[in-house]
């Protein structure tokens, strides 16, 4: 109705059926509708409604919306005019491979809005459009090219690819006697939404370090505003923590965890999804948080494998997926990562994403438990216990029942590790 494909134009037509869409959350809809509204079609001009409407379609997720959410923060219309907000959304559908939005968003950092400019991004964003097809990008691209005399130079994509070679191993149970009791979650164990991160800084690092200074004089902080990416993830941790003189502040932690992390460094990745998973600096975004964890994964982040084990464990983010989260729990656990071997063990338990297999279980658990992991250790001793039909010792059932994560799925994030110069983990690594 709205273009008179196969019948006439009917703006009210179109607009009657865009609110039913609407109206069952159905985010195309959504966004068609405010599009009447901020064009006035069968309907009085609304920016507020139309505003309204881009937002209920952005935030599940619709690049189209997203887009067009963040150019009305950009010019102050329906929303109060805010360039960090458009920049965001524009991110969020950018990171979607949604052209225009790739364009927008390299124009934000080449004109510098809500954002540092940052000629070498603008050109990796253009680049990004331009290589589908997008007109406009391949115009900007051009002129950036050849006015600032900037490299193009190639960065991988950002775009999530699901492993399909490689699957998690399975180990064909052996025949049993007796059965042990099933390890699962607990109610109380959540994905790592409230993590404190802290520095634990290495002997060598800790050496290098001045002892007092400030953020104005802190070697890292030049080298950050020139672009070295190890530095940014540096300088974000010393914000996150409040650490060598710089204050605490989620914020400027997030900004300086953004820029390492679209410059590649694979360990402020992972702490890019960790600030979205926990919603430190940033509103919470489990989508984000999967995005840039799985982009760290693939570049053998140890940490980053096994928090994406459990993002696809809980389903936030990603579609609940307990062979994905075996996969990858795998790929942390046989590089020594106590913490996924300990829930590697719990899904062999119950046969979650893998055939159910107790020596597999009792195998990881007593690894982790070798470096250390007490709840493996608790895990341990009450599925052994199980196996062979022994009862709890009184003691035994005490701090089992006593403990949030006895039976259940570690997570470290109360307890976050960092090296000094590389990544804030949800899991000591």
């Amino acid at each position: 109705y709205e273009i008179g494909a196969g019948v006439a134009v009917d703006y009210g037509e179109a607009l009657n059926w865009y609110q039913k869409g609407a109206e069952q959350e159905y985010a195309r809809a959504q966004t068609n509708l405010g599009r009447m509204y901020e064009f006035g079609r069968g309907v009085p001009k609304d920016m507020q409604k139309t505003a309204f409407w881009y937002i209920k379609a952005a935030e599940q997720g619709y690049a189209r919306a997203q887009t067009n959410l963040g150019s009305l923060y950009k010019i102050g219309s329906g929303v109060k005019l805010d360039y960090r907000e458009a920049v965001k959304w524009y991110r969020k559908a950018a990171l979607q491979r949604y052209a225009r939005a790739q364009t927008y968003l390299g124009q934000m950092y080449e004109q510098g809005l809500g954002v540092d400019k940052d000629l070498q991004l603008a050109v990796d964003w253009y680049k990004k459009a331009a290589a589908q097809g997008y007109r406009k990008a391949e115009k900007y691209l051009n002129q950036l090219l050849t006015e600032q005399q900037v490299e193009a130079k190639p960065k991988p994509s950002e775009t999530i690819e699901l492993p399909t070679s490689e699957q998690p191993q399975v180990v064909n149970e052996n025949t049993q006697e007796e059965q042990p009791a099933e390890i699962k979650p607990t109610e109380s164990v959540d994905l790592p939404v409230t993590a404190k991160p802290e520095i634990i800084p290495d002997d060598a690092q800790e050496d290098k370090k001045p002892p007092h200074t400030t953020p104005a004089k802190n070697p890292y902080v030049q080298a950050a505003k020139l672009g070295d990416p190890k530095a940014q993830n540096r300088i974000a941790l010393l914000y996150l923590n409040g650490n060598q003189g710089f204050s605490h502040d989620e914020e400027k932690a997030m900004y300086w965890f953004q820029k390492a992390a679209e410059h590649d460094n694979v360990d402020a990745q992972n702490n890019l999804g960790l600030m979205y998973l926990n919603g430190q600096g940033v509103e919470k975004d489990y989508q984000q948080a999967a995005f840039w964890l799985q982009k760290a994964a693939e570049q053998e982040n140890i940490a980053a494998q096994s928090n994406l084990g459990l993002m696809f464990f809980y389903g936030q983010g990603v579609e609940q997926d307990y062979q994905q989260a075996a996969f990858w729990l795998l790929k942390a656990a046989k590089r020594g990562y106590a913490t996924a071997q300990n829930n590697l063990a719990t899904l062999y338990a119950d046969g979650l994403g893998v055939e159910k297999n107790t020596d597999r279980a009792i195998y990881w658990l007593r690894q982790a438990a070798d470096q250390g992991d007490e709840t493996a250790r608790k895990n341990l001793t009450r599925l052994v216990l199980d196996a062979q039909g022994s009862p709890l010792t009184d003691q035994q059932r005490v701090t089992s029942e006593s403990s949030s994560t006895a039976y259940s799925l570690t997570d470290d994030s109360q307890a976050v590790e960092t090296s000094a110069n590389t990544s804030t983990q949800a899991d000591p690594q």
